[in-house]
This record gives structure tokens, sequence and C-alpha cells, in this order.
């Protein structure tokens, strides 16, 4: 999906700039460099975030058994040891995909290993090298173009171990086992809708800017802007920018700053990736400090972590659209599963069917927040739904 991308992938390496200035509380998920860290299954996995009220669990349960049923007769699921390579760590996305994937190996009754690369392209060639030589028999990457670890997705065939990439989209090759992520599309055209809805209730020319990224999920979101862009004649696109990789948090507040000082009426910014529409969105309050829309530029992105939601709650972004991607760590592992105990192929979809909904796109605002230090809550309990399909479906006795 990507051309020449250095570090361009879901999660976009350099923001950990970004998070450091914002979530620096996060820390680090998974080993450093191109050590690997063992990971133990469960009580002393964390909590995941598909838990919620007592009805969406009763729902995901009793879709989870029909699910179960529908797979065919309860199979015995050998152990198997799996390794996680971890894009980098320090960054919040990373993090939640990081610990979805640990919690759905954990309920599997298998082992793990994970490797962080640091956003570093030498380490995650090294890291996969690694957790191959570890002994792992299926791993699973986080968002990482198939060009920058080719040696080690070569190896993995040619020792029969399946790679399989989740939480982000990456480019299609025949090397990979499965790749697993949302609809980039969908989100953005849900968020162009709601931009269009806001700039509308306004008078005259609306002035807009975008602030792209080098990515194919960034570029796909917000293609959908550009079409609502042109399809509004009273519309002006006074900046169509893209985010330098190399220089992320400065180089995002500086071209925010050139465009509002060359724009003054400007009407909306729209920031394709989450960590530039952090650091975009922190210029335009300092520039118009306690002022809010239309009295300053709509601020919209994408995906609503805890850093966002910050952000959102102090009026620096007005609206995210958010969809639950750390929901495609347990589809990863149920299409490992399956192919493991009953010797299916992996979908090659990226979002195969299920009788549960993950991937509900919603607007999330300033009116809607989840409570502090939480996230949305998906349609459907996607931990619950598979849990309860794996304990009815598999033997993990082994």
């Amino acid at each position: 999906m990507r051309s020449t991308r250095l570090i361009r992938t879901c999660f976009g390496v350099i923001a950990v700039a970004v998070l450091s200035l914002i979530i620096a509380a996060c820390g680090s998920s998974g080993g450093s460099g191109t050590g690997t860290q063992e990971a133990t299954t469960g009580a002393e996995e964390p909590a995941g975030e598909g838990a919620g009220t007592d009805a969406r669990t009763e729902r995901a349960e009793e879709l989870g058994r029909q699910a179960a049923e529908e797979s065919g007769a309860s199979v015995e699921l050998p152990p198997k040891k799996a390794g996680i390579l971890n894009i980098l760590g320090s960054i919040e996305s990373a993090q939640r995909s990081e610990k979805a994937m640990k919690a759905a190996i954990a309920d599997l009754g298998w082992t793990s290993s994970s490797c962080d690369a640091e956003g570093d392209p030498t380490k995650m060639t090294a890291c996969g090298n690694s957790l191959l030589d570890s002994g792992v028999e299926v791993m699973f990457t986080i968002g990482i173009e198939p060009s920058l670890i080719k040696g080690p997705l070569q190896k993995a065939k040619q020792e029969g171990v399946p790679v399989v990439s989740f939480a982000g989209k990456v480019a299609p090759d025949p090397l990979w086992a499965g790749a697993y992520y949302p609809s980039d599309p969908e989100s953005g055209t849900i968020l162009a809708a709601y931009v269009e809805e806001r700039l509308n209730e306004l008078e005259g020319t609306k002035e807009v800017a975008i602030n792209s990224y080098p990515a194919a999920w960034s570029e796909l979101r917000t293609d959908r802007f550009r079409k609502v862009v042109k399809e509004n004649p009273d519309w002006k696109l006074v900046a169509n920018q893209t985010t330098d990789a190399a220089n992320l948090v400065e180089g995002t507040r500086q071209q925010v700053t050139d465009t509002l000082t060359a724009n003054p009426d400007i009407k909306a910014y729209w920031f394709g990736f989450d960590s530039a529409g952090q650091a975009g969105g922190q210029t335009i309050a300092a520039k118009y400090p306690g002022k809010s829309f239309p009295e300053r530029p709509l601020v919209v992105t994408f995906d609503a972590d805890l850093a966002t939601q910050e952000l959102i709650r102090a009026g620096a972004i007005d609206a995210v659209v958010d969809v639950a991607y750390p929901a495609s760590a347990w589809v990863a592992a149920d299409q490992a599963a399956q192919f493991f105990a009953r010797n299916t192929p992996m979908s090659t979809s990226p979002r195969p069917k299920y009788l549960a909904t993950f991937y509900d796109n919603e607007i999330v605002t300033k009116e809607n927040l989840p409570p502090e230090g939480q996230y949305r809550e998906p349609k459907d309990d996607y931990e619950k739904f598979f849990e309860t399909k794996w304990e009815t479906e598999f033997d993990k006795g082994g």
C-alpha cells in the first residue's frame, strides 16, 4: 500500500515524540531492541478492553456459542508458542494492540514472546529473526510493512511459521498468512460527513486545510474528505499538507502555524493521523486560547486513544472517528487457532465475517467521551465473544 515507506505504518513510528509529550505515563510495552520477552498466560495478563455491560456480555456469549457451533465439532487446539513483533512499543496505539494480542494468546492457552523494534527498520528485521530463532510457531506483527521485514518473512516461510499482521493496513504480500484491520475508507467517510454537517451551518466561503500522512491508511481516510471538499462549491482547500515522517511533532506544528498565519479564516483542519492531530490540535488551541469552533478552526482526527481523549476534553480537538482496532488482535488469533486446530487456511479478507460486530465507527466529541481513563466500547464485546467461542469449540488440554 505504500512505496518507499521507511516507517510509514499504521502507528507512525516517529509519533513517539508526540506521545512522550502527551502521555509519558503510558510507558513501553514489550522488550526493547532485539531481545524477546516471555509472556505468561492466565491471571497475570492485563485486563482487556472488550468487557462492558451485562447486556453486552450476554449477547457476546450467545453469539460466541453460536459461532462455535457453526465452526463444527469441538477439536483439540495444540499448544503453541507465539511471537509478537511490535513496531514501536512506546506509543499508545501499539501498546493497546500488543496488550490485546497477549490477552488473546493467553486465552488460547498459548505462550508468547514479544520484541519491540522501537521504530527502527533494522531492529524490525532483527526482532523478527530473534523471535524465529527462539522457536515461535506463529508470529503476529503490529502494522509493519512487509518490505521492512522481508528477510524474516522469507525465513518464516521456509520454517513453516505463519506470520499474521494486525491492527493496521499493510501492503499485500504472498508471505503474509493473513492481515486483519478495520476499514479506513469507512472511517474517513464518517468523519468527512461530520465536518460537512458542521461547516454547512456557516455562511460564506469555508476555507479548509488538510494534513495527511504518507501511508495508505491515512490517504484512504483523507481521500474521502477531499471528495467532500470538491463536492461543496463554497469550500476552498487552502492547504494540502503531508506530515514529514522525519519531523512529525515540530514539523506538524510549523506547518499548522504557517498555514494559520497565511489563512486566518480557516474553518476546519483535517488530520489523517492521530499523532499529527494531537500536535496540530495543541498548536491551534494555543493560537486561539479559550476559543472554540467557529471562533477557531474545527479540528478533527482519528481514534479515541486516551491521549486524544484528553485533548478533546481540553478543547484542543473537536471530534474523532473511533474504531476498536485492538479487536483485530483477537481476529488474528482466531484465524491462527483455526489454522492449527482445523487446518483451515486463514481468511484472505482483512475483515473476516463474524456474527458479532467489532469495527463499528463512532464519532467521539466532548459530549460523548468515555469515562476518564477508559476506551469507547464497540457494539459487541469482542473479548467475551472469542473467549466463549474458543471455550466451546476447542479442547485446550493439548
